[in-house]
């Protein structure tokens, strides 16, 4: 079932990137590979270059299930997840275009999967070339095309660590949305203090409006002190390279979250306890199936994650 899934994702996004490139009509003017001066287009071939020289060390070292886990959560999470996702905004905006980008490392991702997903990557292969200009020596066929060497030039690290700076801020108003319970629809004002990359949030303000859904987005040098009647109606979110604070008067009851969150948190805390004890009992480890005990562990792991969580978002609340 997850290798259909993977399989549906793959060609979703083929298929996205084809119909754009559709579009687009003739690419005779494309540099090949093409040359990055955008963030999210340095970000991503970056990464595509970093995972293939993982990849690489893994089938060096015949870890082939580890090879192919790097291309599956490279192309799952951060190609699809969110340069697919950032490239909508920045098609929507006009200006740079991230087609030659977004064809590229599809492009190369199909290489680095093919010897794991042979047949779906060939038939997505043979069908993208009539939308990508020609590379010399490029075969007729994906089986004996070329694996993906590594171009350690393309290696940036400033562009990592500032994207990985919008995602973690776009990823933690999500998460903020989603334990409050905010409608997908209703757009949250937040307010951003992160004077070190205060010039990415400006050029990055419409993806992260867009992905975050916040309107409007403030970016500040200093956080603004709450007046006394709104002080414990907002939540700030501590991240690495700055704060996000997101007033919620209006859209949330806080003494109401804090009650549920409570009481979830005592109800964590019991089945917690009932599911330790029953890990910790001999007789329960010798009897029952290797499975089963392996799925009790997994469910208390889940348990410690949400309890973290929770204690987090109340510790917030104050």
């Amino acid at each position: 079932e997850a290798s259909r899934n993977f399989a549906n994702k793959l060609w979703n996004a083929a298929r996205y990137v084809m119909t754009h490139l559709e579009r687009a009509g003739k690419v005779e003017a494309w540099q090949w590979p093409p040359k990055s001066t955008h963030l999210e287009d340095r970000w991503v071939m970056s990464r595509l270059n970093r995972v293939a020289a993982e990849v690489e060390r893994h089938m060096k070292e015949y870890q082939f299930g580890e090879a192919q886990r790097e291309v599956h959560d490279f192309l799952w999470s951060e190609y699809c997840d969110w340069y697919l996702e950032m490239s909508k905004v920045r098609l929507r905006a006009g200006g740079e275009s991230p087609l030659p980008v977004l064809a590229y490392v599809l492009e190369r991702l199909l290489r680095l999967l093919h010897p794991f997903m042979p047949f779906i990557t060939e038939e997505i292969w043979r069908s993208l070339l009539s939308f990508v200009p020609d590379e010399p020596g490029r075969p007729a066929s994906l089986m004996v095309a070329a694996y993906p060497e590594v171009e350690t030039n393309l290696f940036d690290e400033q562009a990592e660590s500032d994207a990985g700076a919008i995602i973690e801020m776009v990823r933690s108003i999500r998460n903020l949305r989603a334990e409050f319970r905010i409608q997908p629809s209703q757009r949250i004002e937040a307010i951003v203090e992160a004077p070190a990359i205060r010039s990415i949030l400006e050029a990055e303000a419409n993806t992260i409006r867009a992905l975050a859904q916040v309107d409007p987005l403030r970016i500040v040098s200093d956080t603004p002190p709450a007046d006394g009647s709104s002080a414990g109606q907002r939540v700030s979110l501590v991240l690495s390279r700055g704060t996000v604070t997101v007033p919620l008067e209006g859209l949330v009851d806080l003494e109401h979250e804090k009650r549920r969150l409570s009481s979830e948190l005592e109800q964590i805390q019991s089945n917690r306890q009932r599911l330790s004890a029953r890990l910790e009992d001999e007789q329960f480890l010798e009897k029952a199936p290797e499975e089963v005990v392996e799925r009790e562990r997994q469910r208390l792991d889940s348990m410690d994650d949400r309890r973290a969580r929770v204690e987090e978002t109340l510790s917030r609340l104050g």
